[in-house]
């Protein structure tokens, strides 16, 4: 808008100035039409960018480094030649990293037309989608008008990699699904305990109708099970700031893929069991008994910012442990603190899983808890047992 008024301006002062120095009429209409064509230029622009539309379409998920694209649907008037320029904004939550990208858009005259922008799925993680700016433009820029009434606010959520691995115990645990303590605000999987009766539902198993209260209350009623509490076993996720390159990329996915690979594959096995991570403002954990228990916990991973220090203090942890009745915690770091682990071998059994850009492969049980590498570039394909 500015370039258009000082255009406008100069081309004004050249006519005056040409028509005072020559005294030419012809000279004076050809640098007012000069001076004039700018301003109807924006004005034709606004027109036609008043009936631009734009219609945008997106998956919501994908594992990292799988292709995602964000679809951009343009209808156009007729006799528009506009350049369609639009700024979008991504936000990673999980590593707090932002990027405005910019896209210019070339649709044709009068038509509809479709578009797909390639979108950044390196890094695991809730990715936050704005629409900053949306402008209609030609290619000297003379005409540049808001295109109105459009808006994206969505997001998508590139998930880790889950690994078919076997995660093996070497102890009985008293974490199975039939626990000795519930919780008496929740319902859960454990049969063995009635959590509460209720009117029976379409979906419901026949399994889990109370036939003698039935026959009772002439309907059907079935058992809620109820939820275990005394799980022993908690898995503490525990990444760092990524940096950025793929390099940075594959650790941090590497990290989140071996934590997510051992919670699933311990719910086969029938042991429920923690996830534990921690926040700038506490550690956080979410308990584990079932695959939705467990796709909640995976979104709350991903979606929860990364610490901006390093995990140290183990009074939290402590705390969650005595509250909870750990017995055992598996490490998933990218930084292996001695120290750290020294602390948590003290109140718990520890297992630590290393996850580096090394080659490196191999447990070790030398420093009295067991401590198993492993490189982040293809955790799935080099990692099938692991033992807890």
């Amino acid at each position: 808008m500015k370039r258009n008024l000082i255009i406008g301006i100069v081309a004004i002062v050249l006519a005056v100035g040409s028509f005072v120095a020559t005294n030419n009429a012809a000279a004076l209409t050809v640098a007012l039409i000069a001076a004039i064509a700018p301003a109807a230029s924006t004005a034709f622009g606004r027109a036609t960018a008043a009936h631009t539309q734009l219609q945008f379409e997106l998956q919501h998920a994908c594992t990292a480094g799988q292709p995602l694209e964000l679809g951009i649907t343009v209808t156009r008037p007729a006799l528009s030649r506009n350049r369609i320029r639009l700024t979008f904004r991504f936000r990673n939550l999980l590593t707090n990293a932002t990027e405005e990208v910019p896209v210019t858009l070339a649709p044709a005259s009068g038509k509809t037309e479709h578009f797909h922008l390639p979108l950044n799925t390196s890094f695991c993680g809730r990715i936050e989608v704005s629409l900053v700016s949306a402008r209609a433009t030609n290619s000297l820029d003379f005409i540049d008008a808001d295109i109105q009434d459009v808006r994206l606010e969505t997001s998508y959520t590139v998930y880790p990699e889950i690994a078919d691995i076997i995660a093996q115990t070497t102890r009985a645990n008293r974490s199975s699904i039939s626990g000795s303590t519930y919780d008496y605000h929740r319902k859960g999987q454990d049969r063995t305990e009635v959590f509460e009766m209720r009117d029976f539902q379409e979906g419901d198993s026949l399994k889990a109708v109370h036939w003698k209260l039935s026959a009772r209350f002439d309907d059907l009623m079935v058992r809620e099970p109820s939820r275990p509490t005394d799980y022993d076993i908690t898995i503490l996720c525990d990444p760092h700031d990524p940096g950025h390159g793929s390099a940075h990329a594959n650790v941090l996915n590497g990290v989140m893929s071996v934590t997510a690979s051992i919670s699933l594959s311990l719910i086969q096995q029938g042991l429920s069991h923690s996830v534990a991570y921690l926040t700038d403002d506490a550690l956080e954990s979410e308990f584990v008994d079932s695959r939705n228990s467990f796709n909640t916990m995976l979104d709350m991973l991903v979606s929860t910012p990364l610490p901006t220090a390093a995990f140290e203090d183990t009074a939290a942890f402590d705390e969650f442990r005595r509250a909870h009745n750990v017995t055992r915690t598996v490490l998933v770091t990218d930084v292996l603190d001695e120290a750290l682990a020294a602390k948590l071998n003290q109140l718990t059994d520890l297992s630590v899983f290393h996850i580096s850009e090394s080659t490196q492969t191999g447990s070790d049980t030398s420093s009295g808890y067991l401590l198993t590498h492993i490189p982040a570039d293809g955790v799935g394909e080099r990692i099938k047992n692991l033992e807890l």
